[in-house]
């Protein structure tokens, strides 16, 4: 694909009105849900939803057991699985479009 200028770029990423639409409702849900004291964990691209009213946080630690009932592994939680929801961290990321 030739180089395309920000505008053309921008033009074939920027939301169609119905998806614009789904994303307003999404957020909507988002916020019903930290409302409602949900607590949201993700782990790569799966996001698990957890008891916001008795969660304070979640944090790194190295020397607990998989099967440690304070590990959220060890347990059957709400979840959802999307590859576009993996983070990338500082470093510079680049859209790659379908021909």
């Amino acid at each position: 694909m030739d180089e395309l200028t920000k505008e053309q770029v921008y033009k074939k990423i920027k939301l169609t009105k119905k998806q614009n639409e789904a994303w307003e409702e999404l957020m909507k849900a988002f916020k019903r849900c930290e409302k409602s004291g949900l607590f949201f964990y993700t782990v790569l691209e799966t996001i698990y939803g957890l008891d916001g009213n008795n969660v304070e946080n979640i944090e790194g630690c190295d020397d607990l057991a998989y099967n440690s009932p304070l590990c959220p592994s060890s347990h059957i939680l709400p979840q959802y699985l999307n590859f576009g929801l993996g983070g990338f961290a500082d470093d510079r990321h680049k859209i790659v479009l379908k021909e």
